[in-house]
């Protein structure tokens, strides 16, 4: 078992919990942008420049109360993060890689997805300049010798050197997931999907295959392959990004037929940018130099 939390309330009887039944445990929590992305109560600048405490129950917690909740619980059992990048903190992705690093918190830096809420907010990420700051991020972590491992950077080196291992966005996930809301409606996953999409009722099925054979999933089966065969395929970068997350496009084209054209460019500079990186490593010479993460993984 595992869980997500926004961490507003965790504490020791959690932590207790967690132990007892081995459960994992993840955060939702941003560096510098937990009062834009999470958490409006939150003033201070620096989250991790303050002392620990951990029982916050009299108010809701702010950025640094989450952070130190996070280092509390590190030091009893296993915790990570994941970090949202937008376009307000993209130009800050080594610092934010730097400091879960020094506090021995693991993370993975998701990218934002397109929607009405963060255009309205400006939150939304510019393909081009997201690349470029993550592949500047990308060689920072390549060349730090005493690196750790992040999911983001680790799938771009995965993409480029041949690895199938890969996050639900760069994967035919169709049949893999379901998403369940607290009415017991289905979807096709866990992110947001039009009603056509909806799969029914959990009262209306007795097996995963019958949830799969209805009406909406098969709809939703259907675009997607039609985007997979009219213009995913033909582009060349099919094998490596299998046509981006299936949500995203419907939330950018309407459509799971569609394209999330911001997806894509994102995905080819960056997949570029990482191969002229590569070129350059030599696992011999350079050991010493490189993240062992990344240079176990490229032997």
């Amino acid at each position: 078992q595992s869980m997500m939390s926004n961490g507003i309330n965790l504490n020791d009887d959690w932590l207790n919990l967690f132990l007892k039944y081995n459960i994992s445990i993840g955060v939702s929590y941003d560096v510098f942008t937990q009062e834009d992305t999470r958490n409006k109560s939150g003033q201070e600048k620096y989250a991790y420049a303050e002392q620990p405490t951990i029982r916050q129950e009299e108010r809701i917690p702010s950025r640094v109360d989450i952070f130190n909740t996070l280092k509390y619980f590190k030091e009893k059992t296993s915790i990570g993060t994941i970090n949202v990048i937008t376009n307000k903190n993209c130009h800050r992705l080594i610092e934010t890689y730097e400091i879960y690093k020094q506090n021995g918190i693991g993370t993975c830096m998701n990218t934002l997805f397109k929607t009405a809420a963060t255009e309205s907010n400006e939150l939304s990420l510019d393909p081009e300049i997201y690349a470029e700051e993550f592949l500047k991020y990308f060689k920072h972590w390549l060349y730090d010798p005493r690196g750790v491992y992040e999911r983001s950077a680790m799938e771009a080196l995965g993409y480029v050197i041949g690895s199938n291992e890969a996050s639900c966005t760069h994967q035919d996930c169709r049949r893999q997931w379901l998403g369940f809301n607290p009415a017991g409606q289905i979807y096709p996953c866990d992110r947001y999907y039009p009603d056509r999409y909806k799969c029914g009722h959990l009262d209306d099925f007795n097996s995963v295959e019958e949830i799969f054979s209805s009406e909406g999933y098969r709809l939703y089966y259907k675009e997607v392959q039609e985007r997979f065969d009219n213009h995913c395929q033909p582009c060349g970068y099919w094998e490596y990004c299998k046509g981006g997350c299936n949500a995203t496009v419907v939330e950018e084209a309407g459509s799971a037929s569609g394209v999330s054209e911001s997806s894509c460019v994102a995905f080819k500079l960056i997949y570029n940018g990482v191969y002229k990186i590569l070129r350059d490593v030599s696992l011999i010479d350079d050991e010493i130099l490189l993240n062992p993460v990344a240079h176990n993984f490229m032997i």
